[in-house]
């Protein structure tokens, strides 16, 4: 088979593009159109995309949008719920004090302490083997004390139970005529087997004492007496240790036992407790109705302040004596708390003083609060005894075991 070369080289014909022919910018146009129309659809498609981009987009706003308003109302709900809350805790304290309050009215109209002290005559042994025989406050020699508040109604029941009329002082506090005025048979003066009540509000603060009124003196000698301390309406202590005093004095025979039973009080030998009679020998000096090595001792610890409250409700003066320390006085006889303190190493006693005192523990060891006249620090002259007190160190003693 043989090539036709003439057919193979002939000219192809020309594109001029009339009819029957396409010319070159024809094919070109064309090339442009489709590259346009090519181009027109990958537009399409990216504005497709990006459309489907958009809605996603917005569909995840929408979502999240949804998710925080939801998120929003629920912390809306509970800052609701907590509102709700707080009101009814609010209204459930208001509750309460208005309880609180009327229960404070209740009290201011009725006594928050009231102490009851009943007198009978007690044999008392003041010291081994001595016996007197006198009248206490709820067979306590002194009576108890008798602890209030200032502003806070006091009601004190005093019962006789002894074979003789008897009364009843506050010492030292500013009370009404009904109450502490002298005593008469229409009120005060309390026959045996009979019950008086005192009450009062005390407006005062400090130390004093009770004890028979004026007629019924006698009394006091016999043991009716205790301390009362009052305390302010707003409690505001600058001290770690309280300690009540009372210093007195009381006589008995020297025969004071009963030779056929050792240790038992001879009736015939119980005596008053009343100083001045000629039958009585011996007499006792006492702190809180103990004497010498029996009176409980004063322990503290170092850097502790201490406040004492002494009561002199014996007939003699006392010098008193701290060894080791300055006592701070605080107030004598209801001064005013405000007055100028002064520091002594040796307070003086009158009968019938009150003064509190405090110092500071700042000296460890073994030291003592005494009367610095012989007779008041002994019995009869023999050591320990009288008006000695132990003041201790509880470090002190641990390190001495």
């Amino acid at each position: 088979m043989s090539l036709d070369f003439a057919r193979l080289t002939k000219r192809p014909p020309s594109f001029s593009g009339k009819s029957g022919g396409c010319s070159i910018p024809a094919i070109v146009a064309s090339k442009q159109v489709m590259d346009r129309l090519s181009n027109s659809v990958l537009l399409k498609r990216l504005l497709s995309s990006l459309l489907v981009l958009h809605v996603f987009f917005l569909s995840s706003v929408a979502v999240l949008a949804q998710s925080m308003g939801q998120e929003q109302i629920q912390e809306k709900n509970e800052l609701n719920s907590m509102k709700s809350e707080m009101s009814d805790i609010k209204s459930t304290i208001d509750k309460t004090v208005n309880s609180l309050n009327d229960l404070a009215g209740q009290m201011s109209r009725q006594p928050d302490n009231e102490v009851h002290l009943i007198v009978k005559e007690s044999r008392l042994e003041v010291v081994p083997g001595k016996f007197v025989a006198g009248l206490t406050y709820n067979g306590k020699f002194p009576g108890p004390t008798i602890r209030a508040r200032e502003g806070a109604p006091l009601r004190v029941v005093l019962h006789n139970q002894s074979h003789r009329q008897t009364s009843l002082t506050f010492h030292g506090l500013l009370l009404p005529q009904s109450v502490s005025g002298l005593p008469h048979k229409n009120g005060g003066a309390v026959n045996p087997g009979q019950t008086y009540v005192y009450q009062f509000v005390p407006g005062q603060t400090g130390t004093f004492w009770y004890h028979p009124q004026v007629n019924h003196l006698y009394q006091k000698t016999m043991g009716l007496y205790g301390a009362l301390v009052v305390e302010p309406a707003t409690p505001h202590h600058n001290y770690d240790r309280d300690y009540v005093l009372m210093f007195s004095q009381v006589a008995a025979r020297s025969d004071q036992t009963d030779k056929a039973n050792p240790g038992k009080p001879n009736e015939a030998g119980l005596q008053s407790l009343r100083i001045g009679s000629k039958e009585l020998t011996d007499v006792f000096y006492l702190i809180n109705g103990m004497t010498g090595s029996s009176i409980q001792p004063i322990e503290l610890r170092k850097g502790e302040r201490i406040r004492l409250r002494l009561v002199n409700a014996s007939a003699q003066v006392i010098p008193l004596s701290l060894t080791g320390h300055k006592l701070e006085v605080v107030s004598i006889n209801g001064s005013d708390a405000l007055e100028p303190h002064v520091f002594r190493d040796t307070l003086t006693l009158n009968p019938s003083d009150r003064v509190d005192a405090d110092f500071t523990a700042d000296n460890p060891g073994v030291w003592s609060l005494a009367s610095e006249i012989p007779e008041q620090a002994s019995n009869q002259g023999i050591f320990p005894g009288g008006i000695a007190c132990v003041v201790r160190y509880l470090e002190f003693q641990a390190e001495q075991q």
